[in-house]
């Protein structure tokens, strides 16, 4: 989710007095900040979110890793938004997998000193982030290349089966009309197999769930002439 500016000062002062650190990281970058470093954090931080369940992952410029706010010169210049840091999303893409980027740069004020975030999106599903073809991870305060068991456990990540989720706000108007007229003929099908009588209708009844068409959110039960 991308935030708008005036929210950002309140995230930063959100972030410095969570507890949790391992997709969150704080670099002073007083003038400038390795680009091999800000790629592989990039992999990391990404990795790092997706295995956490977290929506993104933070790099924060201007900030101390004691947290404390000193800003940055990274990459200023007079008119905002930088030049220079929109066209990082570009030049961090070329070296990353699954066509990744930052999310958004954002560049503001904290307490009068500038700092810059940067956010970055959790790896694709079962595929790590890797930074010119190298999985990277946070180890406590160490940037490392990513373990095995942290590979395995998103090489292994099965996707969710949304079929067998309940949508509460759902109805009947958003069924597929076609899918339900094939449930229909299988359930008139399966009533007159199963009572030897001709079928007439079949309204919709909540809780009941057809031996045959199955449980549907609002399932269906047969109604048969007598």
């Amino acid at each position: 989710m991308i935030r708008d500016l005036s929210e950002m000062p309140a995230l930063v002062h959100f972030l410095l007095g969570d507890v949790e650190t391992e997709v969150v990281e704080y670099k002073e970058a007083k003038r400038n900040f390795d680009f091999e470093k800000l790629g592989k954090y990039f992999s990391a931080l990404s990795n790092e979110a997706n295995l956490r369940g977290a929506e993104c992952g933070w790099l924060l410029f201007g900030v101390t890793d004691k947290r404390e706010i000193r800003g940055t010169a990274y990459r200023q210049e007079q008119r905002r938004p930088s030049v220079g840091l929109r066209s990082l999303k570009h030049e961090i893409a070329e070296n990353l997998n699954n066509g990744l980027t930052f999310e958004e740069i954002y560049e503001f004020d904290v307490d009068g000193k500038r700092v810059v975030a940067f956010q970055i999106p959790p790896c694709e599903f079962a595929s790590p982030t890797t930074w010119r073809g190298i999985p990277w991870s946070r180890e406590n305060e160490s940037l490392v290349q990513m373990p095995r068991f942290k590979l395995e456990a998103i090489w292994g990540q099965s996707r969710p089966d949304w079929s067998k989720k309940v949508s509460f706000e759902a109805n009947l108007d958003d069924l597929d009309p076609e899918a339900v007229f094939c449930q229909l003929g299988v359930c008139r099908l399966a009533a007159g197999m199963l009572t030897g009588l001709p079928v007439v209708m079949l309204p919709v009844c909540r809780g009941w769930a057809c031996p045959i068409g199955g449980f549907l959110g609002y399932c269906m039960r047969a109604w048969v002439l007598r």
